[in-house]
């Protein structure tokens, strides 16, 4: 059994990409191309935030090594919206669960893809203004949070990362926390420059 955890997955591709960011750095510098040391740690720290969402995303995956595995085993998903938020709610204000659980069932189904892509709609801009359209940037985060359920559907049937789903809920959260984050990201450079301005 090869097994690959999300701290391993983080590690080692984080170790090219600083390599990379290096020898970028140490090329144009000795090339005379003039370096903004800010926008090339927000580019570094968009592609280890992107690193960060995969690593939680897509793993840990167990492979099994021997000849007959892994076996196709079909697993269900969601495609009804707030079908999975209803649920979780409806736990959420059930009398008969412990608070515990109901914290950890929110958490992990409600809280952790809301929160896991502000990020995401704070960065975008930073790296490309053109983000700053809450249009684009909402094509982005569909996108990229289809991809995300779609590798996990695919990683589930196939038995390497067993429990782990494709729910169109978290598409709809992944959308609501990217949004926020713009809005955050549009809120701080707008105070940023009225203070500007009055200084």
């Amino acid at each position: 059994m090869f097994s690959v955890t999300p701290q391993l997955f983080f590690l080692m591709g984080l170790s090219p990409v600083i390599c990379i960011f290096l020898a970028i750095w140490i090329i144009k510098s000795s090339s005379g191309i003039s370096i903004l040391p800010k926008a090339e740690l927000i580019k570094f720290a968009f592609i280890a935030y992107i690193m960060v969402i995969c690593s939680l995303s897509f793993f840990p995956v167990a492979y099994d090594t021997s000849l007959d595995a892994p076996q196709y085993t079909p697993q269900n998903f969601n495609l009804v919206p707030f079908h999975t938020i209803v649920g979780v709610c409806s736990v959420f204000f059930a009398k008969e669960f412990s608070f515990y659980y109901k914290v950890s069932i929110f958490g992990y189904n409600i809280a952790s893809n809301l929160f896991l892509f502000i990020p995401l709609g704070f960065l975008l801009p930073s790296v490309n203004k053109k983000f700053i359209k809450k249009s684009l940037t909402a094509i982005f985060s569909i996108l990229f949070s289809c991809i995300i359920e779609a590798i996990q559907y695919a990683e589930t049937s196939f038995g390497l990362a067993p429990g782990v789903g494709a729910d169109i809920d978290d598409v709809i959260l992944n959308l609501l926390g990217t949004l926020l984050g713009l809005i955050m990201w549009i809120s701080f450079y707008s105070s940023k420059k009225n203070l500007l301005q009055k200084g």
